[in-house]
């Protein structure tokens, strides 16, 4: 979200994720006595294993896609926790950042991604095709119908 205030812009929100980033971090809540690392880890390994794609609707700069991802994540920081180093371009261009994992991507190369954003975000150069973009306008919406109860 950014907000303007006495003629200066500024971004309100660290990152925001949907689908493989986000099931990870909320479902790992019930480990984190065991610390954000390793409870990321175990969660992270099964759901690469899981690789669910999720229907969303994707506009960047008002250019509109709908497509099967794995992940979608919005980041306005370099670090996604104290390891994992999603978006590296952000530490020598500031800005907003788009990392998109369409279904298409295979389990195998989620895990070398994992490692290698563990390495310093090395994952841009190893996965040009899972490249972050840099973007002043980016709306998500989910096409999934949620049904709680029976």
């Amino acid at each position: 979200m950014k907000v303007d205030f006495n003629g200066s812009s500024r971004f309100s929100f660290l990152a925001i994720a949907t689908g493989l980033v986000a099931d990870i971090d909320i479902n790992s809540e019930r480990l984190r006595f065991l610390g954000g690392e390793l409870r990321n880890l175990i969660y992270g390994v099964a759901y690469i294993l899981r690789k669910r794609s999720y229907s969303i609707q994707l506009s960047v700069e008002d250019k509109e896609s709908e497509a099967g991802f794995i992940s979608l994540v919005v980041a306005v920081c370099p670090m996604l926790d104290e390891r994992v180093t999603f978006f590296p371009e952000i530490k020598s261009e500031p800005g907003m950042y788009l990392h998109q994992m369409h279904s298409s991507v295979t389990r195998a190369q989620l895990i070398k991604l994992w490692d290698l954003a563990e390495d310093g975000g090395k994952h841009v150069e190893v996965f040009p095709e899972l490249a972050n973009t840099s973007a002043t306008s980016i709306r998500v919406q989910s096409l999934l119908i949620f049904h709680f109860g029976k």
